[in-house]
């Protein structure tokens, strides 16, 4: 069995994934690129246990077909803990809202396409950084 976790390199995802792989689970993490995959790799130590894969970017409905093709067997679980990075702008709807709404869609939509029979859990860890409005408070 195997964990899934999006945005593996992230402050709250890194202490998921430590403890998972001291748990003796088997992670597959999901990183933006691969000097982050690296990073996180080098981080734990090269453990065997954990697989680094790179999305580039979560939005797009297919980002993480590729990932489900070579693991679906595997999975188990998803956390899903990545948030599209916020572009420059105004509109919190269009550059936090809708991106973080499209990576979660595209997460579920891989899973059920491959993962249908496999997955049995997902876990969704939403957040986004406060509006600019919030940040004037």
């Amino acid at each position: 069995m195997a964990v899934l976790v999006t945005g593996a390199n992230g402050f709250i995802a890194k202490y998921i994934v430590n403890d998972l792989l001291n748990e003796g689970y088997d992670v597959i993490g999901v990183v933006r690129s691969q000097a982050k995959a690296d990073h996180l790799v080098k981080q734990f130590g090269g453990n065997p246990r954990l697989v680094v894969e790179v999305v580039h970017d979560i939005t797009v409905m297919d980002a993480f077909d590729f990932v489900f093709h070579r693991h679906a067997k595997d999975i188990e679980i998803i956390l899903h803990c990545a948030s599209p990075l916020p572009s420059e702008g105004n509109d919190y709807e269009k550059t936090h809202l809708v991106p973080a709404v499209n990576g979660t869609l595209s997460i579920l939509e891989a899973a059920k396409k491959y993962g249908a029979h496999t997955v049995k859990h997902v876990v969704c860890l939403l957040y986004t950084s406060p509006s600019p409005r919030d940040m004037r408070r």
